[in-house]
């Protein structure tokens, strides 16, 4: 997990009397385990604006939220009025198809990604944790599109800028809260899926410096040299990230996963899985899990906390959890940890095949599936 983004709050101050009409944005960001920073941004609303942090280095959490609290707080005393990025949205999950797919990756080991890395035609791309989101842009219309191709409701702060482009677009990238990762562009003015990913990102990097909106939309950079790729994926590992991404740079957008290989692979540093909600374990805050097997019976997985400042799941809910391995073929999974409610798959998604990495009686982590 490297500066992934919890939450972000956003303040207004609008006063025709003195011409006022500001923004400021509170954003707390886990660094690592336990890990925390509060940073801001301000300025005149629909300007740029002005960067800062109040944690130098990260601290725990209690202490960063303390800090967040605080600055939240003395921004509401000068007359400023929050509102939650994420929280408001436009449109709605309605089930409708939109007519485009996300290409889906298939996963590749390590010794793969060692040789990709060796290999000029691959580039390297941070994995982002957090859910699918392709971004169509019709005129003023701002619309979201998860990974089965529905149109969903997208932050309603997301409607500006992306509306002032006055263009046809698609963006795709990962939603984190209110903020798009963005590592692809299909649509700029002009149908790119025929294009090399190295034009497409190119263009999407083009796009996101013309709407200007950091604190909204963020560019998830590419690595090209051997050397270059080596250091993202040390960094990637040493700050708890999903994983990476390699993509061909002459590779057209393909929607779908194919059968097998890919122009665009993926290389996780730990596993996740979707699993099913099977009700509250009795602790406090905390689920019990399950999966469904090849019958499609359900089957425990064990137990998962559930952090403070998320809701606890219902039964039946899809959640996405991240963990080490399972303990047996037949056990539960090894210091699992909640990473957010799925609400993108279905619930026949949750599987025992995503289940990669077991480890046996005999202690020896074995892969269960490529």
């Amino acid at each position: 997990m490297s500066n992934q983004l919890v939450r972000t709050t956003s303040l207004f101050l609008s006063d025709p009397s003195v011409r006022a009409d500001k923004e400021y944005h509170v954003y707390l960001r886990q660094a690592g385990d336990d890990a925390f920073t509060v940073d801001f941004a301000y300025g005149r609303r629909g300007s740029a604006l002005t960067a800062g942090t109040k944690t130098a280095t990260p601290v725990a959490r209690d202490k960063a939220e303390a800090i967040e609290k605080k600055l939240v707080a003395e921004k509401k005393a000068k007359g400023y009025v929050a509102c939650e990025i994420g929280k408001r949205e436009v449109g709605t999950d309605t089930g409708e198809a939109s007519g485009y797919l996300p290409q889906l990756l298939n996963t590749v080991d390590r010794t793969d990604l060692e040789e990709m890395a060796a290999i000029s035609a691959f580039c390297f791309q941070q994995k982002m944790d957090g859910e699918r989101r392709l971004v169509l842009v019709e005129g003023t219309q701002v619309r979201g599109i998860n990974r089965r191709g529905e149109f969903v409701g997208v932050p309603v702060e997301w409607q500006g800028p992306l509306g002032s482009l006055g263009r046809l677009a698609l963006i795709d990238g990962e939603q984190i809260g209110g903020r798009l990762f963005a590592f692809d562009l299909l649509i700029d003015g002009e149908d790119l899926r025929d294009a090399s990913f190295e034009d497409r990102h190119a263009r999407l990097t083009a796009l996101l410096a013309s709407v200007d909106a950091p604190e909204l939309f963020q560019l998830v950079p590419v690595a090209t040299t051997e050397e270059a790729k080596c250091a993202l994926v040390t960094r990637l590992e040493a700050a708890n990230a999903e994983g990476v991404v390699a993509r061909r740079l002459d590779a057209p957008y393909r929607a779908g996963r194919p059968n097998s290989g890919g122009d665009a692979l993926k290389h996780k540093f730990w596993e996740s899985a979707t699993v099913i909600v099977l009700g509250e374990s009795g602790d406090k805050r905390s689920v019990r899990m399950g999966l469904l097997d090849a019958a499609g019976a359900l089957v425990y997985v064990g137990k998962v906390s559930i952090p403070p400042n998320a809701g606890v799941p219902a039964e039946n809910t899809l959640i996405e959890v991240r963990y080490l391995y399972r303990a047996s073929e037949d056990g539960a999974l090894y210091q699992p940890t909640f990473i957010g409610v799925r609400s993108d798959v279905s619930r026949g998604d949750a599987t025992l095949l995503q289940i990669t990495r077991t480890k046996p009686a005999n202690g020896q982590l074995s892969l269960l599936a490529a």
